[in-house]
């Protein structure tokens, strides 16, 4: 691939302009390690190269397809650094490539862009697309509240606009976010990215396990508000108020947080499985298209059964021809791609060419401006940009073959 030229002289420009910097997000400090909740941790200086040699020995066909992705990606990102979910065909070389994403949609379709250009092992200072990764992390930096650390004000450079996140889909873009600026982080361990992390990741468990001290309280007598357990339903009941769409998208950025080595607290992953199970006991829509979301949720909780029979079961689960339907559910993909690290070689190898199958299935035209992009999905609304992320990133995923607890 032939590294793009304008995007690094926008990323260029980034770096220069005051308030547009790495530098200039959200709040400045030493990242002083130790074991708080989001602080970078050790053994990640390796990250880039492990990650470089995974996608490496990937086969031909499956390696050329991420390359191609990720120049699509690259050659459709913005000058100030997102990628615009609907309005990307602006920046097409010739006819647009068609397959708009919601207009309150760049946040989100940046996150997931940016992660998968760190996915590809692409990062603030090496690969071809460094500086497509340096612009996405600085546009990820400016959304973010420097008091709360929630990302997703709508902020950008002067002359191009972007659309305020719903609150309902506040959760979920400040989750993916926060992944993807940990992401770039962890592979290079930048101490000023590090504080953003931080305060992301620290916003993000406040939220996820604020729903759990809400059923404390309201449970009263029978609650926990001095620690005791509140009853089953109660808190299946109260955790449901988690947003639906956001459930589903937590477990592969738990997975992403705990790769790079981010303090993820048991008590969030608990909710966020909790949520998970609740959504399928009361029925709820959609639910039960979720079993991968909740088999990562539960392979991600504090050890607690016996690694092989978890690995049984999961592969279990899994088949080549379960996968094809995943196709569908770019979640549920993603999720499926992370728990195949957890089988041995002889249960994985086939697995993995049925997803790979599935999904470059998906893709349409490989020449013109749209060659290396993904259709969007069926009865999504994300758009060509999301649906491209999201296709590399359960490629990158499975491509990693080390299990959740490799350390």
């Amino acid at each position: 691939m032939v590294t793009i030229r304008s995007h690094f002289v926008a990323a260029t420009l980034l770096l220069l302009v005051p308030g547009s910097a790495l530098a200039a997000g959200p709040p400045q400090e030493p990242d002083t390690g130790g074991g708080q909740t989001g602080v970078l941790g050790l053994g990640t200086s390796g990250e880039l190269k492990r990650r470089t040699g995974a996608l490496d020995r990937l086969p031909r066909k499956t390696c050329a397809a991420v390359d191609r992705g990720l120049d699509w990606l690259a050659r459709h990102q913005r000058p100030d650094g997102a990628w615009d979910a609907d309005g990307f065909g602006s920046l097409c070389a010739d006819e647009p490539c068609g397959g708009p994403g919601p207009k309150d949609g760049d946040v989100r379709a940046t996150a997931l862009a940016l992660l998968a250009l760190t996915g590809g092992a692409q990062s603030l200072r090496d690969g071809e697309h460094a500086d497509a990764v340096r612009a996405g992390v600085a546009f990820l930096r400016r959304q973010q509240d420097a008091e709360s650390g929630a990302i997703g004000r709508a902020e950008t450079a002067p002359g191009l606009e972007i659309a305020p996140v719903p609150p309902a889909l506040a959760l979920e873009t400040h989750a993916l976010a926060t992944a993807a600026l940990c992401d770039a982080c962890a592979l290079t361990r930048d101490p000023i990215l590090a504080p953003s992390c931080r305060a992301a990741v620290e916003h993000l468990v406040t939220a996820v396990e604020g729903s759990r001290a809400d059923g404390d309280r309201a449970a009263g007598e029978g609650g926990s508000a001095q620690g005791r357990p509140v009853a089953a339903t109660d808190r299946a009941r109260t955790e449901r108020d988690l947003p639906a769409g956001a459930i589903r998208w937590l477990p592969p950025v738990v997975a992403i947080l705990r790769d790079a080595e981010f303090t993820v607290p048991a008590d969030a992953v608990g909710a966020m499985v909790a949520s998970l199970r609740a959504e399928g006991a009361e029925g709820a829509e959609g639910a039960e298209l979720r079993p991968m979301a909740v088999a990562l949720g539960l392979r991600l909780l504090p050890a607690g059964a016996e690694i092989d029979g978890r690995r049984a079961a999961i592969a279990a689960g899994l088949t080549p021809e379960g996968l094809q339907p995943l196709v569908a559910d770019p979640a549920e993909r993603w999720c499926a791609a992370w728990l195949l690290r957890e089988l041995d070689d002889a249960a994985r190898q086939p697995l993995e060419r049925a997803l790979d199958a599935a999904i470059l299935e998906t893709r349409g035209s490989l020449s013109g401006c749209i060659g290396g992009s993904f259709p969007p999905v069926a009865g999504l609304d994300g758009g060509r940009v999301e649906a491209t992320a999201l296709a590399l990133l359960a490629i990158e995923a499975r491509a990693g073959n080390e299990p959740l607890d490799r350390d």
